[in-house]
């Protein structure tokens, strides 16, 4: 048996190791959204960081994201990903907040980078506490990162690497010589597992197993330790699920575990496309590195493979056990570490050896590492929408088009900075100096504050338009609290990729929702998304593309100009345009007279309020009668004057109901309803406002006259 190395020199050798492991991430970083599960996870994570909001409504109500969550009892819609997970995502969207340039999202995706590199520091001390030698324990905390499957989740924002890092240091923990400390951190571990993917929970009674000890009270005393931080975990997930949809056990999912189990542990074990030998092959080595691992620490190596082979049987079970468009076999990636720490005898064999041992480790290694370079360098998972999910994605020809590292779309010199960063780790690996690895570290902390920039001023992933930047730019110019962007573009317009550039910028401030240009019936609540954003926010902003005032295709702003008091519209570029509505308020003041402009139409009534939006600002209902279509198109207008110089103060004209209610198609019978918004000087306005309206033609600027020869109808004093 070879001696257990000390704990100083190891410690050192390991952090050199995920150092070094973090460095080789950031050269092949993306930061670039791969899934829509991540993007559902990310919405949560920013409304928390900007809006301290635990919803996920930012996103589409409808295909692809209508699978990720369900509508909450406040109607809001809740994503059926762990809050765990969302919670410390958002601790990286406030620190990415305090980085010039950096993205939201291609910085919180590093946090994945960050957990594999910790796995790793974890496994290479747990097996040192094993008792094997450095350089096998460093060779394992490689592979792991590097050869297997591991190396492409480090890319993502999935949840699977961070319950992988938990459960990582659970093993560490628990592993002979435990002490009750011990016991309540390994709880602590797996209650966080449970927090970031509450399925977990199931694994709880397993992981139990490693406390064994024969002595009853010393176990229960340690069953109670560790089971303290995973029972309050729990209790706080049941009450977030009452407070959400009325009941403790909804978590969100519609799925179950009702798969077939023998589809399952077929395609975790053999297939082409998810078998866990192929997307990790150093685990090949558990079939002559597991015997005498359990020879030499006995119950130990049955129970982690009982944990293993419990996960695999649970996935096995779930119907899309393939995990969706992904690389490999997600779902049992939180187990990877386990099954490695497994072949520990087989790695140090290869050490100890020059024979076949050696030669199939490396051989290993070396088929680990290339099939994870086609996942690492490039992103092909769009091609499973014609292909299908379950295509053997390593079997295809890299195409430029899917080249995904962002140093190569931009900002070089971060491949140079992300090497040089390696270069300092695999010193400090060499020669493991305090002084060396910790100067390694600052260094390479330093250094990502500078990466995380550069990565977001690359753009992968988050293809922007001028018009995005302007619309940022009019809100923080005129937003106020209580506004609300609604992003509204058809959806053969690319509305994923204006959803992702909003979600990854750090200047987008207020709350957005997304909301296809879609009627009822055709994929998503629209009428009901309008109400519930028109009484949760004073103004909404609506971004559409494409589409004019009054364009019926533009349908919910059409729904928004019947409910909601219209302050305006601009184009801005590529064909975008602004639009400002605001929440109907109470009315102030209100008369009906009944007058008739030019045979058109009579204003049979006007209301007047207040608008909570912008407070210098009213909100004026006009109510017409048509008595016949007009010939040409009209406007209707409604202006202030001073009440006693008659000075014009402010206006607003336009075609009625922001151009979808055009006079030209006005018919007896008919009530059409105008609400519109006049902002009133702010600065010094007079003690008495005088408010008057009418209808004019704006191609001449002739205005209708009323029986009396007068060309407005007066609507009376304000205050």
């Amino acid at each position: 048996m070879t001696a257990p190395n000390p704990p100083s020199t190891l410690r050192l050798q390991a952090a050199a190791a995920a150092l070094l492991l973090l460095a080789i991430y950031w050269l092949t970083a993306s930061g670039a959204f791969r899934s829509i599960d991540e993007q559902a996870v990310f919405a949560v994570s920013r409304n928390l960081a900007y809006h301290g909001r635990v919803d996920e409504s930012a996103l589409f109500w409808a295909s692809p994201y209508d699978e990720q969550a369900r509508v909450g009892l406040d109607g809001e819609l809740y994503s059926k990903y762990g809050i765990g997970h969302s919670l410390l995502v958002a601790g990286a969207v406030a620190l990415a907040r305090l980085i010039p340039g950096a993205g939201l999202a291609s910085s919180a995706m590093l946090l994945n980078s960050l957990a594999s590199a910790l796995t790793a520091y974890f496994l290479i001390l747990a097996a040192g506490r094993l008792g094997y030698s450095a350089r096998a324990s460093v060779t394992l905390g490689l592979l792991y990162g590097l050869a297997t499957y591991a190396w492409v989740y480090a890319k993502t924002m999935f949840s699977e690497p961070l319950v992988a890092l938990a459960w990582t240091i659970l093993v560490w923990l628990l592993i002979p010589g435990i002490t009750g400390r011990r016991a309540l951190l390994a709880g602590a571990a797996m209650a966080a597992a449970i927090a970031i993917r509450p399925a977990s929970i199931v694994l709880t009674p397993l992981f139990a197993l490693l406390l064994w000890e024969r002595r009853p009270a010393e176990l229960l005393r340690r069953l109670a330790l560790y089971g303290l931080p995973i029972a309050a975990v729990a209790l706080a997930l049941l009450a977030f699920n009452w407070q959400r949809f009325g009941d403790p056990f909804q978590f969100g999912y519609s799925e179950t575990f009702d798969g077939s189990l023998l589809a399952g542990l077929a395609g975790f074990l053999g297939s082409a496309d998810r078998s866990i030998f192929l997307f990790a092959p150093p685990l090949i080595a558990l079939f002559w590195g597991f015997p005498p691992f359990v020879r030499r620490h006995g119950a130990l190596g049955w129970r982690l493979l009982a944990i293993a082979a419990f996960t695999l049987l649970l996935y096995a079970l779930w119907p899309v056990f393939w995990g969706g468009p992904v690389w490999g076999p997600r779902y049992v990636l939180p187990v990877l570490p386990l099954l490695m720490l497994l072949t520990m005898p087989a790695v140090e064999r290869a050490w100890q050896e020059r024979g076949w041992p050696r030669w199939a480790m490396l051989l290993l290694a070396g088929l680990g590492v290339a099939i994870q370079l086609p996942g690492v360098l490039w992103n092909s998972l769009p091609e499973t929408q014609q292909l299908g999910q379950r295509y053997p994605l390593w079997t295809l020809r890299p195409q430029a088009a899917w080249l995904d590292v962002a140093w190569l779309h931009g900002q070089p010199q971060g491949a140079l900075l992300a090497g040089a960063g390696a270069l300092l780790a695999l010193a400090a690996l060499l020669r493991p100096r305090r002084w060396l690895v910790a100067t390694a570290g600052v260094a390479l902390a330093a250094a990502s504050l500078l990466l995380l920039s550069w990565l977001g001023q690359s753009q992968l992933g988050y293809p922007a338009r001028p018009a995005y930047a302007s619309t940022l730019a009019r809100l923080a110019e005129a937003g106020r609290p209580g506004d609300a962007l609604v992003l509204n573009p058809a959806p053969y317009q690319s509305p994923l990729d204006q959803l992702v550039w909003f979600l990854n910028t750090a200047g987008a401030r207020t709350p957005f929702f997304g909301l296809y240009r879609l009627p009822d019936g055709q994929g998503q609540p629209s009428s009901d998304r309008v109400e519930r954003l028109l009484q949760t926010h004073a103004r909404l902003w609506l971004l559409t593309e494409g589409v004019g005032p009054g364009d019926p295709a533009s349908v919910n702003e059409r729904h928004l100009a019947e409910r909601a008091f219209f302050a305006g519209s601009e184009w801005l570029e590529d064909g975008f345009r602004l639009s400002r509505f605001e929440t109907p308020q109470p009315a102030a003041a209100s008369g009906s007279p009944g007058v008739a402009l030019g045979g058109v139409a009579v204003l049979e009534g006007w209301e007047l309020g207040r608008s909570d939006a912008a407070p210098d600002s009213l909100q004026v209902t006009l109510r017409w009668q048509p008595l016949q279509p007009s010939a040409a198109p009209l406007n209707s207008f409604v202006q202030a004057l001073d009440a006693q110089s008659g000075a014009l103060l402010a206006a607003w004209d336009g075609t009625p109901q922001a151009g979808f209610a055009p006079a030209t198609d006005w018919q007896p019978g008919q009530v059409v309803e105008e609400r519109v918004v006049l902002a009133l000087p702010g600065a010094d306005p007079p003690p008495a406002l005088l408010l008057v309206a009418g209808l004019y033609d704006p191609a001449t600027g002739q205005r209708l006259v009323t029986s009396d020869g007068a060309d407005f109808v007066t609507l009376g004093q304000w205050p």
